[in-house]
């Protein structure tokens, strides 16, 4: 089993929740800036909902990796889930 391509993955979720964090901040600081056009509400809803999607799939990702890294150290007989009986 390759851990290395878990943490990989644990940090491609963490980019994608870092540049959705960075894009709803410039779309919160364009509605601020008092600009009432209708077209730029419109690019700052739609960049705010790009944000919210990037930031749930850095959250999914961010979450499987550490099922796969608890499901890797449950098959080498390490980590919290050592009670199971089978």
């Amino acid at each position: 089993m390759n851990v290395n391509g878990y943490d990989r993955l644990g940090q491609a979720g963490l980019e994608l929740m870092q540049k959705s964090m960075s894009a709803a901040a410039a779309a919160a600081e364009d509605i601020a800036s008092g600009s009432l056009n209708p077209m730029d509400v419109a690019k700052s809803a739609m960049d705010l909902g790009r944000a919210k999607v990037q930031m749930k799939l850095g959250a999914y990702l961010i979450r499987t990796q550490q099922e796969l890294m608890e499901s890797t150290l449950e098959v080498f007989g390490v980590g919290t889930k050592l009670d199971r009986r089978y």
